[in-house]
């Protein structure tokens, strides 16, 4: 007969395994690829173009499919809300994001997008904080990789044997690549590597598992390869950076001094790389304007600058050619549908409001991933210094942050929670996780 702790480890892999169809709801941005066999939009949220078509590309498998989502999440919330409420009253930042993300429906441009993607911000930030209350660390990261096998075995099965689904064609490169179960290649490689990380942290036993977590590295950085994202491949190469600096670190008996030596290296490397970056971009098949990054950033700021403090309100700026985005599209010479600067793009949405408490969550998150790093913090607590690191990265020439139903950004929410309650207890002289 099971005891107290079998009970409740084979009901924690029973929620582990019905949470898969959310997980994988959200990793692939609110859009299954059985939904449909629409051809994605690059920047497309939630498989919705928040343009001109909005109302005709959302659809109605959209719609029910969220309901059936989120109604299943709010059952899972509801026996825990207690918790989630002592939570709330230790952590209150990420609830203030959604809050001023809400509120941004009084000022917006499109005041109806607003509030319908603002309070699905709100579902998934109480869903992230469910799983964070939900799960043990070391359980949560066995959890995302048991998931990240999943996901990446249907990505891998839909781009070889139905290349129609699994594959789309890049217009730059002019060849097909892969996007699996996500809806365009940069959505696909950016999650993938995100769920690459648990594994860097867990500790397999036995050669078998070993031999598994051996194949998941090498699987996922196929996908990654395959998909062509150059900000894939840039964010992988800053993933084994991270994990084997601070692993280094971690090991050294002097941290400090193997820390400063690690900034000591780092800032030569950054500046050599901004001295010859067009020359690696030409490497690495892209132009100094990153694909025309540069000159959408420059016509954002411009807009940003008639609204600093409030923005056009969430998810209200990139509607195709109507309201301001319009400027911005004349002058970048087509459509934009993002800034592609995850800062600039709520600075241009939430305003400096907005801006300030994420650039406060990044800060507080750093400082306490310092102090767990420093203290010989736990493997779960190293992974969660690594998801900042990872969205600090992706967030320089892509949005992944404050994306509605949207995997990485629950992540980042994860991390800092974890990365907080970690620090309190080294603080407190105590360990955790």
């Amino acid at each position: 007969m099971l005891n107290t702790s079998d009970n409740k480890s084979v009901y924690s892999l029973a929620v582990a395994w019905v949470l898969i169809v959310p997980l994988l709801y959200f990793a692939a941005r609110g859009q299954f690829w059985f939904v449909g066999n629409r051809d994605f939009d690059a920047n497309s949220i939630n498989g919705t173009k928040l343009g001109a078509e909005s109302a005709a590309s959302s659809g109605l498998d959209y719609i029910v499919t969220a309901l059936i989502i989120f109604t299943f999440i709010a059952v899972l919330v509801f026996s825990r809300v207690p918790y989630l409420i002592t939570n709330l009253r230790k952590d209150a930042l990420f609830f203030a994001l959604a809050a001023v993300a809400i509120a941004s429906t009084a000022w917006s441009q499109f005041p109806a997008a607003s509030l319908k993607l603002s309070l699905c911000l709100a579902v998934n930030t109480v869903f992230a904080f469910y799983l964070h209350d939900r799960f043990e660390p070391t359980r949560l990261l066995k959890m995302l990789y048991m998931f990240g096998w999943i996901a990446l075995t249907l990505s891998i099965v839909l781009a070889l044997l139905f290349p129609r689904l699994g594959q789309i064609s890049d217009m730059d490169l002019r060849v097909n690549v892969w996007r699996g179960i996500y809806s365009y290649k940069n959505t696909c490689a950016i999650p993938t590597i995100f769920l690459l990380s648990p594994v860097l942290y867990l500790s397999p036993s036995g050669f078998v598992a070993r031999m598994c977590r051996l194949a998941y590295v090498f699987l996922s950085i196929l996908v990654v390869l395959m998909t062509q994202s150059r900000t894939g491949w840039i964010l992988l190469g800053c993933l084994f950076f991270y994990v084997l600096g601070t692993k280094a670190i971690h090991r050294s008996a002097n941290k400090t001094a193997l820390t400063a030596l690690g900034i000591t290296v780092t800032l030569p490397v950054a500046g050599a790389f901004l001295l010859y970056f067009e020359p690696i971009m030409r490497l690495m098949g892209k132009d100094a304007s990153l694909s025309g990054r540069t000159d959408i950033w420059k016509a954002v700021i411009v807009s940003a600058m008639k609204r600093p403090i409030l923005g056009y309100g969430y998810m209200g700026f990139f509607h195709g050619l109507q309201g301001e985005n319009a400027n911005v599209a004349l002058q970048a010479g087509w459509n934009v549908s993002a800034s592609h600067n995850g800062f600039l793009d709520i600075w241009v949405t939430l305003g400096a409001v907005g801006l300030v408490i994420v650039l406060w969550s990044f800060f507080r998150a750093f400082k306490n991933s310092f102090t767990c790093l420093l203290a010989r913090g736990s493997s779960f607590s190293a992974w969660c210094g690594c998801v900042v690191f990872l969205m600090l990265v992706v967030n320089l020439d892509e949005k992944a942050m404050m994306v509605p139903n949207d995997l990485v950004w629950m992540l980042y929410i994860i991390a800092c929670l974890g990365l907080a309650e970690a620090a309190k207890y080294i603080r407190l002289g105590q360990t955790h996780g």
